[in-house]
């Protein structure tokens, strides 16, 4: 049995998690999830403790579910309990899939649908009259069940009286609150392992290890009216001011997913003899590239915001506004950064 991420006694003497290769990720290694939750809970009431235990919804793309996992591990240290990755929403039509299992080192278990259909084997047998439809509904209702016994919470502040009630929580929200990530940041940061990008970088460069980075971000933000109209786009000025304030001696790196928008953007700028597009073909990768820069120029994308997180980068600069929605804005800013007009 996969036993959850627990924050006690071994993380006061110095545990730092395992190695990626034995981390308990699999969405099909593990079984009897509900069990295992229930358990949980149970052996806390058990023990006179009253800790109840916490369960990380997780949706949206990578960076939206390291801040839910961030929120998971930062409160579990807190009040030394449980945690598990709900990944079930993760399956449904439209979303991004689980994005984590590559780059974290801790070891919190993985609830998928994944587990629920292996309690259709038996021997080795299918039992062909469970369709995958009929599973997926029993999955949500066992979801909703929990969230019956547990408080579903949607930010730092009622997740802290619900455990200091001894209550199990669903986290049912992105937790995008920086400030709360920035009194752990050091925390987070080792268990996270982005790939080792600087040789690459070295070859691309010529053997330059200090290099500006930029993001550009627009695919769904242009084709998807609704991202256009809640997030907008970072233009070209923005861009061009951006990086003409950073380092102009080092080269520079660009991580897109507009290749072609982007290339244009280079070949009719002051930047064409020193900036390049990324050659890495995975998220992760260019995660790395924007994280280990010397200065990172931002798109407003969370994407960026945890390459920033992650790094020790010489200077920031972020577009302003974040949102061209501005009442969604939420202080997604660190004090350190340099904010230009994106516009």
């Amino acid at each position: 049995m996969v036993t959850p991420v627990s924050y006690g006694d071994r993380d006061r003497e110095g545990l730092r998690g395992t190695p990626p290769e034995s981390v308990h990720h699999s969405v099909n290694g593990a079984s009897h999830e509900a069990r295992q939750l229930r358990s949980a809970s149970a052996e806390s009431c058990d023990s006179g403790s009253r800790r109840g235990t916490i369960t990380v919804e997780l949706t949206g793309g990578l960076a939206n579910q390291l801040f839910q996992w961030a929120a998971g591990e930062i409160l579990a240290k807190e009040f030394e309990t449980e945690y598990s990755l709900d990944a079930r929403k993760l399956q449904q039509a439209g979303q991004r899939g689980y994005q984590l299992e590559s780059i974290l080192t801790s070891d919190a278990p993985v609830v998928s649908l994944g587990r629920i259909e292996r309690f259709t084997w038996r021997g080795g047998a299918y039992m062909p009259s469970v369709s995958r439809p009929l599973l997926r509904r029993i999955s949500m209702v066992a979801s909703r069940a929990r969230h019956l016994r547990s408080s579903v919470v949607c930010n730092y502040a009622e997740a802290r009286d619900a455990l200091g009630e001894g209550k199990s929580i669903v986290l049912a929200s992105f937790f995008q609150e920086p400030q709360e990530l920035l009194k752990y940041r050091d925390f987070l940061r080792s268990k996270i392992k982005l790939p080792e990008v600087r040789g690459q970088v070295a070859r691309a460069t010529g053997g330059e290890d200090r290099y500006v980075a930029a993001h550009v971000r627009r695919g769904d933000y242009v084709s998807v009216g609704k991202y256009l109209a809640t997030f907008g786009i970072c233009s070209e000025s923005y861009y061009t001011t951006a990086l003409a304030q950073a380092n102009r001696d080092l080269p520079v790196l660009i991580a897109t997913d507009d290749r072609a928008w982007t290339q244009d953007f280079i070949d009719r700028s002051e930047f064409s003899g020193s900036a390049m597009i990324s050659g890495f073909e995975d998220h992760y990768s260019d995660l790395s590239l924007l994280a280990s820069a010397g200065y990172l120029v931002m798109s407003n994308s969370t994407f960026s915001w945890w390459a920033a997180f992650l790094g020790e980068h010489e200077a920031v600069f972020a577009p302003e506004p974040w949102f061209t929605d501005r009442s969604r804005e939420h202080g997604l800013y660190l004090d350190s950064w340099v904010k230009i007009d994106r516009d």
